[in-house]
C-alpha cells in the first residue's frame, strides 16, 4: 500500500483519520521506510522499518532533516528546495547514509498532503540494493556475452590454428581478468604426443622449464581428458592430482589455485586451458562457466581450422600420389625415375628423407638405389649390403608388411655402424612388391624419434604400391627397348592394370565429391541457424539470450554430432589385419559402453536394459572395429527413442547355419522403419523419412557398421514393424570355443 492510498494528497481538503490505531498499525508494520516532514524537509515522525534501514533512533530522525540522510559530499541545491514547492508528488532514486556511514541505495516516492491546516511530506522509502546488484549482475553476463560473441567472430576469421590458440588465450585472459593463462594444444595431424604450447601473462623462463617437463605435461593432459570436466586445484602445493615434478615447478612460480578446463576439438580433448591464480582462490561459479563457454568457442575454431587443413593436406597428398602415378606411367629410364621417386614419397609424408632399395635375388645383397634428402648423392654410392647383414629391406620383404624403427640405434633390424653413418632416428620401411615381384623396399625416415601413425601408414603402403608399379614399369620399359615386339604384350598388359589404378583413384575422387557434397548439405542448417542466432544475440532482445543460447547449444550438438560421425568413418581402418588377433571376451567391449550408456539412458528418462547370456562369450576380431559398431548401433537407438521409452542391449550365443555365433542385438521402442525403407539402411548416404525428421546426419553410419562387421567375417540385420513399431539391430560374430 502507498502512503497515497493511506493519506488524501489533496491541499485543500483537511485530513480525516477515522481510526488512529488502524493508522498507526499501518504506519508500524509497512514493509517501507515512512517518513513524516515537514513543509522544510525536517522530520517528524518514522516507523520502524526506518529505524532498522538506516540505524537512527525514533529520537534522532525527529533531530534531524531529510538532508541529512545524503551523503556527506552532496551539495546542496536551493532549487530543489523551490521545485518541491510545486509539486503534489515525487519519486526518485538516490543514496541514503547509514548511521554507520554505509550508503544504501534507495527509491524514494514522497506525497504531499495538508493535516491539521499543517503542509506535510509522507515519505516512502525503499531499499533497492539487491536490484541494483542484479542490474549490475546482468549487465556484467550481457557484458561477458558480447566479449564471448566477439571471441567466437575473431577466432572464426582465421583457419591458422597457432594464431588461433594464441589469440585465444589472450582474450580469454582479459575477458575473465586473469593474472597468467596458457593453452596447450595436441596437433591432430600427426598425433605427435608432444603438446604446443601458447601462453599469456607466463614468462619465457618459467615456459622453458614446464616444456622441458613434456612427458609429465602430456600425462596432465590425459588426466584432464580422461575426466572431461574442469579440474579444479585449490592450493597447488597439496594437491595429488598433479605430478610431484609440475607440482613444484607452477608452485615455485608462485601459483597457488589452478583450474584446468580441457579443449574438446572435434569430439576428443585436444587440449588444456590452464589459468593460474597467485593466492589460495575459490573460483566463481560464474567465472569457471564463461571460461566453459570460452574454450567452446576455442575448440570450434580449432576444430574448423584442423579440418581446412585436413583437406589442404589430403589434397596435397592426393597430388602427390597422382604425381607418382604419372612417373608411373612416363617411359623414364631407371636411374632417371627412381630419385624422382623418392622425393615424392618423401614429401608425401613429411619426412626428413627417403630411400628406395633392391633387393637382388641373384646376389642376395640389398641394393641402395636412391635417395631424397641430404644423402641424395651419398646413398646410391654405398656398396650392396650382404645378406648376412641385417637390414630393414629384408626385414619388411620377409614380412610383406610395413615395419616401423622408433630408434635406429637399437634394433636388431639394422647394424648400428650402418645407422651411425646418418642423422635418421626413425624408419618406416614398407615391402615394394609388383605383380608378386619382391623388388625392394622404400624408407621414409625422420630425424628425430617418431612414431607413424596408421593413417600415415596407410598413405605410405599407397605411395609404395605406386613406386612399385613405376619401378617395375620402369623395368618394362627398359627390357621393351631391347625386346620391344617380345615383350609388347606384357607391357599392354602393365599399362592396363596402370590405367585402372587410376580410374580406381578417380573413383575415390569423385567418393570424396558426392561426401563432401552431402556433409556441406547437413552442416548448411546449424551453421545458417547458429550465424543468425549469435546475431541475435549481438543485437536481439536481451530477455531472449537465454533462449537464443539453449538454440546455439542445440546447432552446436548437432554440428558436433556430425562431425563425429564423418571423423568415425574417416579414421576406421577397415584394411585386413595382418595377424589374427587373440580370441578375446565380448564383455571387454560390452561393459565399458553398457557404463557408458545408462549414464544418457539416465538424463534422457529412457529405460536401458542389459541382457547377457551364457557363460563367456569369445570372439576372435578386431576390439576396436567391434566398438565402434556396436557404439554406432547403441547411439542411433538412443537418438530415436523418445523419452520414457526402453532400449535393451542382449548379448547370447546363438546356432545357425551350422556354425556358433555370438549375437548382440540393439533393441528399441523408438521411430521405427517403414517396410519399403528396411532394406536400403545400409546402404551409403540413405537416411530414411523418420530419420530425416528426427536427428541431423549424412547417411554413413550404418554403411560404416556393415564394412566393419563385414570385415570381421561376421554379418548385420536390421527388424522394425514400421513406423512406431521401434527397431532391432543384430551384429553375428563367429564364435570362438
Amino acid at each position: 500500500m502507498q502512503p497515497s492510498e493511506l493519506i488524501p494528497n489533496d491541499a485543500d481538503e483537511s485530513v480525516t483519520v477515522e481510526s488512529a490505531e488502524r493508522y498507526r498499525a499501518f504506519f508500524e508494520t509497512s514493509s517501507d521506510a515512512l517518513f513524516v516532514e515537514d513543509a522544510a524537509g525536517r522530520i517528524l515522525d518514522v516507523n520502524a522499518r526506518a529505524c532498522e534501514l538506516l540505524g537512527y533512533t525514533r529520537d534522532e530522525f525527529q533531530r534531524m532533516s531529510a538532508a541529512d540522510l545524503l551523503p556527506f559530499d552532496t551539495p546542496h541545491d536551493p532549487t530543489d528546495a523551490e521545485a518541491l514547492q510545486t509539486q503534489v508528488r515525487f519519486r526518485l532514486e538516490t543514496v541514503n547514509r547509514h548511521k554507520d556511514g554505509r550508503l544504501i541505495p534507495v527509491e524514494v516516492v514522497g506525497h504531499r498532503t495538508s493535516l491539521g491546516g499543517q503542509e506535510l511530506w509522507l515519505v516512502s522509502v525503499r531499499d533497492i540494493s539487491d536490484q541494483k546488484r542484479l542490474k549490475r549482475a546482468l549487465a556484467g553476463r550481457s557484458a561477458q556475452l558480447a566479449r564471448l560473441n566477439r571471441l567466437s567472430k575473431v577466432l572464426s576469421k582465421s583457419l591458422d590454428g597457432a594464431w588461433i590458440a594464441q589469440t585465444a588465450v589472450n582474450r580469454i585472459r582479459a575477458l575473465a581478468d586473469l593474472d597468467a593463462a596458457a593453452i596447450a594444444v595436441v596437433d591432430d595431424l600427426r598425433d605427435a604426443p608432444t603438446p604446443i604450447y601458447y601462453s599469456s601473462g607466463i614468462s619465457d623462463a618459467f615456459k622453458a622449464r614446464f616444456v622441458a617437463h613434456t612427458r609429465t605435461a602430456d600425462r596432465l593432459i590425459r588426466q584432464v581428458a580422461t575426466l572431461g570436466f574442469p579440474l579444479i586445484i585449490d592450493d597447488v602445493r597439496n594437491d595429488t592430482n598433479l605430478p610431484s615434478r609440475i607440482r613444484r615447478l607452477v608452485a615455485a612460480e608462485g601459483v597457488r589455485t589452478l583450474v584446468l578446463l580441457p579443449i574438446v576439438v572435434g569430439g576428443k580433448v585436444r587440449g588444456v586451458l590452464a589459468t593460474a591464480y597467485p593466492r589460495v582462490t575459490e573460483v566463481d561459479e560464474a567465472i569457471l562457466h564463461l571460461l566453459e563457454m570460452a574454450v567452446g568457442h576455442v575448440g570450434h575454431a580449432l576444430a574448423n581450422a584442423w579440418l581446412f587443413r585436413r583437406e589442404q593436406q589430403r589434397a596435397a597428398q592426393q597430388q602427390t600420389l597422382v604425381d607418382i602415378l604419372s612417373l608411373a606411367i612416363q617411359s623414364m629410364r631407371t636411374e632417371d625415375l627412381l630419385p624422382a621417386l623418392a622425393e615424392h614419397a618423401g614429401r608425401l609424408l613429411d619426412a626428413d628423407g627417403a630411400f628406395i632399395t633392391r633387393w637382388d635375388e641373384v646376389a642376395h645383397a640389398t641394393v641402395h638405389l636412391a635417395a631424397y634428402g641430404r644423402y641424395r648423392d651419398l646413398y646410391p654410392s654405398l656398396p650392396p649390403t650382404p645378406a648376412d647383414q641385417p637390414t630393414l629391406t629384408q626385414a619388411v620383404l620377409e614380412a610383406e608388411r610395413p615395419i616401423g624403427v622408433h630408434d635406429v640405434h637399437h634394433t636388431p633390424l639394422l647394424r648400428r655402424s650402418f645407422a651411425e653413418k646418418f642423422s635418421t632416428r626413425s624408419l618406416l620401411g614398407l615391402p615394394l612388391i609388383a605383380h608378386d615381384r619382391r623388388l625392394g623396399a622404400l624408407l621414409i625416415a625422420s630425424d628425430t624419434p617418431r612414431r607413424f601413425a596408421q593413417a600415415e601408414i596407410e598413405l605410405a603402403q599407397s605411395a609404395a604400391h605406386l613406386v612399385a608399379l613405376a619401378i617395375d614399369n620402369a623395368r618394362l620399359h627398359d627390357e621393351l627397348r631391347q625386346q620391344a615386339h617380345s615383350l609388347s604384350e606384357e607391357v599392354a598388359l602393365r599399362t592396363q592394370e596402370l590405367r585402372n589404378a587410376n580410374e580406381q583413384l578417380r573413383s575415390l575422387d569423385r567418393l570424396k565429391s558426392q561426401l563432401i557434397e552431402q556433409i556441406g548439405h547437413q552442416f548448411r542448417t546449424p551453421v545458417a541457424n547458429i550465424g543468425t542466432h549469435l546475431r541475435l544475440l549481438e543485437s536481439g532482445r536481451p530477455e531472449k539470450h537465454d533462449h537464443y543460447m539453449a538454440i546455439l547449444n542445440d546447432q552446436t550438438e548437432a554440428l558436433k554430432r556430425l562431425i563425429e560421425t564423418v571423423t568415425a568413418f574417416a579414421e576406421v581402418d577397415l584394411a585386413p589385419d595382418a595377424r589374427p588377433f587373440e580370441p578375446w571376451p565380448i564383455a571387454n567391449v560390452v561393459d565399458p559402453l553398457a557404463t557408458r550408456y545408462r549414464l544418457d539412458a539416465a538424463a534422457k528418462s529412457i529405460q536401458f536394459d542389459v541382457v547377457v547370456g551364457g557363460a563367456e562369450l569369445r570372439v576372435r576380431a578386431n576390439p576396436q572395429r567391434i566398438g565402434t559398431a556396436l557404439n554406432e548401433i547403441l547411439s542411433n537407438a538412443f537418438d530415436y527413442t523418445d523419452e520414457g521409452g526402453r532400449v535393451t542391449l542382449a548379448v547370447e550365443h546363438v546356432d545357425e547355419g551350422g556354425r556358433g555365433w555370438v549375437r548382440i542385438s540393439v533393441i528399441d521402442t523408438g521411430v521405427g522403419i517403414p517396410a519399403d525403407e528396411l532394406p536400403r539402411v545400409f546402404d551409403q548416404f540413405f537416411r530414411g523419412r523418420q530419420r530425416l525428421l528426427q536427428v541431423r546426419g549424412v547417411g554413413i553410419g550404418l554403411s560404416l557398421v556393415q564394412a566393419i562387421v563385414q570385415t570381421e567375417g561376421g554379418r548385420v540385420t536390421a527388424e522394425s514393424g514400421g513406423v512406431g513399431q521401434g527397431s532391432t539391430f543384430r551384429l553375428w560374430l563367429p564364435a570362438v570355443d
